[in-house]
């Protein structure tokens, strides 16, 4: 935003309550820089000022000093009167903010504008003037705000009393080939041409760019919330560039003849599917299409196309939103390339509203294309007690392709798979059933409908008896089975088919939970108790296909309450160990680090803890830039001969990988009687971790402690109470936030009757936070600060908020001042 200039004199007004300025008649002139005015006595009085802008102008506000600290004014044109108490009150404007509590308010020529303030004390504002031709607002959508170049410049309706968005109106004509930014602090939306954009968030600023052509007028409506302060700048980046895209049309478009990324905006007037095609090549290069910014923001392609050729399709599902189109050329021609674009309708089955209508069953149908999402509907009627059953004439080849079926409106209630579905139908009134393939093949996909009757088996609440020993599957899909365990033990499912996963259901339910199941290559087990009966549910069932009902005993590493001991500092996976405990005990009083091998990925999950009962996640994240890459890793503190657990769920071959364990010595604060030791007015950084401790030494009085991070902790007032976890109390916060950042400040006060030692413990910390001890209990006079007038001084509130490096002028109340290395709480009176 630009330095408002002043554009009168700059002095300083001071009165005192002698004279009578607590009336809008007898208000003091307004002068530019700091008004001031002493209201004398302990009642509060209300003090007003007046200023009458000989042009139009934007008037920055600021409290006394700069900051909450001190009372703001309000400020208007307009006065009411309350009828019962007969007494005058000013109707407040509203102003874009600038850092609460400082404003800034259109001002009209000639009109007399007032500022109040009712408290005891010092009070007042300063003041600062910019001349501004238009202080309208661009509220009326006839009479829109121009905007010029590279100038600030206020819109909103400073009258209005709603907080509901409203429309402000600008227009703007380029002088030049450029690009247009607006920025703001402040949250808006806006619709350039008829077109709806969005602003970026970046450096505390939402920013809008528009590629603009000189001649040409853009009208600009803007939604915002508040009044807010806009900035318009005109820059020059290279075109085609992420920061100037070039603007793509229907019909013919250019690509520039070197090599590169360009990237091109395109705006539908209509929703369905934008098509790229060009009979050109694009050797070692391709074409992406973005549906939105974020979908460019976090490369998500809605479309992209096939290496070497510019040919893509893509569906953009709303008219009047931007999308982007990347051309990356993988090397220089001759001479430009050229592409078109074209938008198509949607066909029927490309929506879910324009299904394609399967009428009778069986039925066969083929995919419209071998990559898209399509529709299909089949109305069921009532009673219809079967299975509807879809399933493609082959296997499909990528793993991105699914299928899914759900009741019409109703797609929370859908089953899905890759290429086969049996969805039960149990309705007691007529259901229409969508068939929805989203389909990433090679060539389009051929499947089947039709009903099958319901067999035992075939379904949880009338599941088929299994047998010790072999079993057989008899027909493809999802099969449930019951088993009567004849002992105490593992009972194991054998599964010869890689395709087929094993559940064990706890209940009839549909949404039953599920035992644990302990998965070690093939086999699925779980813990059984005699003559219990389980439940078994199998996916993925081909007919024919064979299983193995095994009752046995868990072997060591299998469970908790037998794990593989691990004496050695690593442990190596051996076959088919993918579900496994392990136990380490530590030799010596250390920080016990451990690492697991295996690549992370979503389906492997390692966990660890000193209670099997209660154990966590052991992943870390580590990280260059924007790169990051998780592992099993994770750090605990142990005394010596104390156990840990580590439990292994891992997928795929995981033969020959490794757990290894790492002893320590115990950094400073990871243990209760060696923790980070905290004085006054000292800040320390507390690094990730769990369970860090912290000491400081309270004085009687309020010993005040400030964070800026979400973290729970705890305290104990004795050494010995922090050792054994006695009498564990909760520091509860009093939180603020800085009303532009929405940073917090947590507050943390302790009021002792006597000097103590307090131990902090921090639960879990996420990153690493900083930890303030601002004050102790002691308290002293004003005379006893700014004794040297020549060291640097803070100040702050009791929340920890600094508020300026002097004492002058601060309001009646208490402070803590840190000067010279030490810090002190005062009372000004």
């Amino acid at each position: 935003m630009k330095n408002y200039l002043l554009t009168l004199p700059l002095v300083l007004f001071s009165a005192t309550a002698s004279f009578a300025q607590t009336t809008p008649e007898t208000a003091i002139n307004a002068q530019a820089g700091k008004n001031a005015f002493t209201v004398e006595g302990s009642d509060a009085k209300t003090v007003y000022w007046k200023y009458t802008p000989e042009k139009n102008c934007l008037a920055t506000v600021k409290t006394l000093n700069g900051d909450y600290s001190s009372a703001a004014p309000n400020v208007g044109n307009t006065f009411t009167t309350d009828e019962d108490t007969k007494t005058t009150q000013l109707v407040s404007l509203k102003g874009a903010s600038i850092g609460y509590p400082n404003y800034i308010y259109p001002m009209e020529k000639g009109k007399t504008y007032y500022f109040s303030i009712t408290s005891v004390g010092e009070v007042g504002f300063q003041l600062s003037t910019e001349d501004a031709d238009d202080v309208s607002g661009g509220v009326s959508q006839d009479k829109p705000l121009q905007v010029k170049d590279d100038t600030s410049f206020f819109l909103g309706d400073a009258t209005s009393t709603s907080y509901s968005s409203y429309n402000v109106y600008t227009t703007y004509t380029a002088k030049e080939n450029g690009q247009l930014v607006f920025s703001s602090t402040s949250y808006y939306s806006a619709v350039v041409n008829g077109n709806s954009v969005y602003a970026d968030y970046s450096n505390n600023k939402y920013s809008y760019k528009m590629s603009i052509e000189a001649g040409k007028t853009y009208n600009v409506t803007f939604s915002i919330g508040q009044p807010l302060m806009m900035s318009a700048t005109v820059s020059h980046p290279k075109p085609g560039s992420l920061e100037m895209p070039f603007e793509a049309k229907d019909g013919e478009n250019v690509v520039p003849a070197d090599f590169g990324e360009y990237y091109y905006t395109y705006t539908p007037s209509k929703p369905g599917f934008i098509v790229v095609n060009s009979d050109e090549s694009l050797r070692g290069g391709q074409v992406k299409v973005f549906d939105s910014k974020y979908g460019l923001g976090s490369n998500l392609p809605a479309s992209t196309s096939e290496t070497g050729s510019f040919n893509t399709r893509a569906e953009l599902a709303y008219a009047n939103m931007t999308c982007y189109i990347l051309v990356s050329k993988g090397f220089k021609t001759a001479g430009e390339q050229k592409f078109t674009i074209s938008m198509e309708e949607y066909k029927q089955g490309e929506q879910e509203s324009n299904p394609i209508v399967i009428t009778t069953l069986p039925a066969t149908e083929t995919l419209g294309a071998a990559k898209g999402t399509f529709y299909y509907q089949f109305d069921v009627p009532a009673n219809t007690n079967k299975f509807l059953v879809v399933k493609a004439s082959k296997k499909v080849t990528s793993p991105d392709t699914e299928l899914t079926v759900y009741p019409a409106g109703s797609s929370y209630l859908k089953q899905t798979g890759t290429d086969h579905v049996e969805y039960n139908l149990s309705s007691s009134y007529d259901t229409s059933y969508i068939i929805m393939w989203d389909a990433d093949e090679d060539e389009p996909i051929q499947f089947t409908v039709d009903y099958k009757d319901i067999q035992k088996g075939d379904m949880l609440t009338n599941p088929a008896d299994a047998v010790a020993g072999e079993n057989t599957v008899a027909t493809d899909g999802t099969k449930y089975y019951v088993y009567k365990a004849t002992r105490k033990g593992k009972l194991t499912v054998e599964c010869d088919d890689p395709n087929m996963e094993v559940s064990f259901p706890m209940t009839q339910d549909t949404y039953a939970s599920e035992y644990e199941a302990i998965v070690n290559g093939r086999n699925f087990s779980v813990k059984a108790e005699k003559d219990k009966k389980y439940f078994i549910k199998i996916q993925n069932c081909v007919a024919g296909a064979k299983f193995n009902i095994v009752e046995g005993d868990f072997a060591q590493g299998e469970t908790s309450d037998y794990p593989v001991v691990v004496d050695a500092d690593k442990y190596v996976i051996g076959k088919d160990q993918n579900y496994l405990w392990l136990k380490y005990t530590a030799k010596k009083d250390c920080q016990l680090t451990i690492d697991c091998d295996v690549d992370f990925d979503d389906n492997s999950f390692v966990y660890f803890g000193k209670d099997a009962n209660n154990m966590t996640g052991m992943v870390s994240s580590v990280g260059s830039g924007s790169s990051y890459t998780s592992m099993f890793h994770g750090t605990v503190i142990l005394s010596a001969g104390e156990a840990i657990y580590v439990n292994l769920k891992l997928k795929g071959n995981v033969e020959g990988k490794s757990v290894t364990f790492v002893e320590n010595e115990i950094p400073v604060g990871f243990r209760a009687n060696n923790p980070f030791v905290l004085e006054v007015g000292q800040t320390i950084d507390l690094p990730e971790g769990t369970s860090l401790w912290a000491k400081a030494r309270l004085t009687k009085g309020d010993n005040v402690f400030v964070t800026h991070s979400y973290v729970d902790v705890y305290y104990y007032t004795s050494l010995e109470d922090a050792l054994s976890g006695n009498n564990r109390q909760t520091v509860t916060f009093n939180t603020e936030y800085n009303s532009e950042t929405y940073e917090p400040t947590n507050t943390f006060t302790k009021n002792v009757e006597e000097a103590q030692d307090i131990y902090f413990m921090f639960q879990r910390i996420y990153s690493p936070i900083t930890f303030q001890f601002v004050s102790d209990g002691t308290t002293t006079g004003i005379d006893d600060i700014n004794a040297d007038n020549n060291v640097k001084a803070e100040v702050f509130t009791l929340n920890g908020v600094k508020v300026g490096e002097s004492i002058n002028g601060l309001n009646r109340g208490m402070y803590i001042v840190r000067q010279n290395g030490k810090a002190k709480k005062i009372v000004i009176k």
